[in-house]
């Protein structure tokens, strides 16, 4: 009463399980996106205007970065409590929301925020407009 299979449906169900096996370690490896490239084309960063920072001050715990080079132009001017720094990597695994802006180069200031993200656990925005657009607020 048990089911027979002849060698030919055998063999056919084998070369069906190696070809699926075949289809799933080989092609579907192309189709998926690696989560590191997934950083590359999502932002996960929000881009604020000066008037919007100044409302952030009333919160307690976020960080300022000046990401501008070199560092000369900090030093002429920075938004208040503002940290100095050309390296993302610095911040890493921080906590608290960071707000990031740059007076020479805007696509630095987005790269540096691509940087941080995923790396940090507070919430990332963007500056646009850097010191002068603050100073003109």
């Amino acid at each position: 009463m048990g089911i027979e299979i002849n060698k030919n449906t055998a063999v056919l169900a084998i070369l069906i399980i190696i070809l699926i096996i075949s289809i799933i370690l080989f092609v579907a490896p192309e189709n998926t996106i690696n989560p590191d490239d997934l950083k590359k084309y999502t932002h996960h960063y929000e881009e604020i205007t000066p008037m919007q920072m100044e409302n952030m001050y009333v919160k307690d715990n976020f960080l300022v970065i000046d990401c501008t080079e070199p560092k000369t132009v900090y030093r002429e001017a920075h938004l208040p409590n503002a940290v100095w720094s050309p390296n993302p990597s610095l911040f890493f695994g921080q906590k608290n929301d960071i707000v990031v802006y740059n007076s020479n180069n805007e696509d630095t200031a987005i790269s540096f925020c691509e940087n941080l993200s995923g790396n940090v656990h507070g919430k990332i925005y963007y500056m646009k407009g850097g010191i002068n657009a603050w100073l003109m607020r």
